[in-house]
């Protein structure tokens, strides 16, 4: 449970095609690890250097990447994920 006034996000897909990622309010506590941040804006890109400064905001995110997450079609809105290796079927 996250206490009132905080902001915990985790094992999450965090993806951005225009505009700002995350916007903080320094007073409100965050609390994010094991997350994909993905952006698509090119003026704005979240990558390794956006993930080291919000790493330094927020103190969290040690075990969060930044790629692609694989979006089946992300243009179109199919946010489902593509298998790099195929399909899971337990039955076989």
């Amino acid at each position: 449970k996250v206490p009132t006034g905080q902001l915990a996000i985790s094992n999450s897909i965090i993806s951005a095609g225009s505009g700002v990622v995350f916007e903080v309010n320094p007073s409100i506590p965050v609390t994010s690890d094991y997350n994909l941040f993905h952006s698509t804006y090119a003026l704005s890109p979240f990558d390794a250097a956006a993930l080291s400064a919000w790493r330094a905001l927020t103190g969290g995110d040690s075990n969060s990447l930044v790629g692609d997450p694989l979006f089946v079609d992300l243009a179109n809105g199919d946010l489902h994920l593509q298998s790099t290796v195929g399909s899971y079927d337990p039955v076989r």
